[in-house]
């Protein structure tokens, strides 16, 4: 058989790689939000192989796909919560009949609004009442301190006319010193040259003794 040089399959060659398989790599991606082409893109370009970057992507997906059957298998009811309720037992209450006198009142519409204008009006009255009580011994208390202080002022005005008496005592008292003082002023200018006149002539007479 006659081999032909064009028909002979060439060898494709691929990458080395890296020499392991980058699976924490992709799932860091995936978790950004990259797409699978953008995966695809970003390994290659960072040296990994086609075949260490299919792997990669395969045990990723793999392993996403047993989570969600995990999930889905832990949010199947159970069969406690698949089987039907138990029926629940009714219970038979007798009848019992009251007698006439214990039977309900039949009230109309208007004794129906006459009673709860009533019962308002009562709670209005307790208010009023309650109001009108403080109001009262606000007053008391306010006569009781108005006493008060007209008795302060009393004692106070007692106090001030016990000193003005006592100014007024004052006064006198001064006036009569000055008074006196007055007197014996004009009594001692009234002697003084009686006295001194007196000096002078017993002055004379020791003077014509000696000599």
């Amino acid at each position: 058989m006659i081999e032909l040089p064009f028909l002979k399959k060439k060898e494709v060659k691929y990458p080395l790689g890296r020499g392991f398989i980058p699976i924490d790599r992709v799932r860091e991606m995936s978790s950004k939000g990259f797409s699978e082409p953008e995966i695809v893109d970003t390994l290659r370009k960072e040296g990994f192989s086609p075949d260490e970057i299919d792997k990669a992507l395969t045990h990723v997906l793999k392993s996403a796909v047993e989570e969600k059957i995990e999930k889905a298998k832990s949010e199947l009811p159970t069969l406690d919560e698949i089987s039907p309720p138990k029926p629940i037992e009714e219970v038979v209450v007798p009848e019992t009949t009251l007698p006439p006198e214990y039977a309900a009142p039949a009230y109309t519409a208007e004794e129906y609004i006459d009673y709860v204008i009533n019962e308002r009006m009562k709670e209005i009255n307790e208010k009023i009442e309650s109001v009108v009580s403080r109001f009262n011994e606000v007053e008391k208390r306010v006569e009781k301190m108005s006493e008060q202080f007209n008795e302060i002022i009393k004692m106070r005005s007692e106090e001030q006319k016990q000193i003005l008496t006592k100014i007024d005592l004052l006064n006198e008292t001064i006036n009569e010193a000055n008074i006196k003082t007055a007197t014996l002023e004009k009594a001692f200018k009234e002697t003084l040259p009686a006295l001194i006149e007196s000096v002078r002539a017993l002055s004379d007479l020791v003077q014509r003794l000696k000599a």
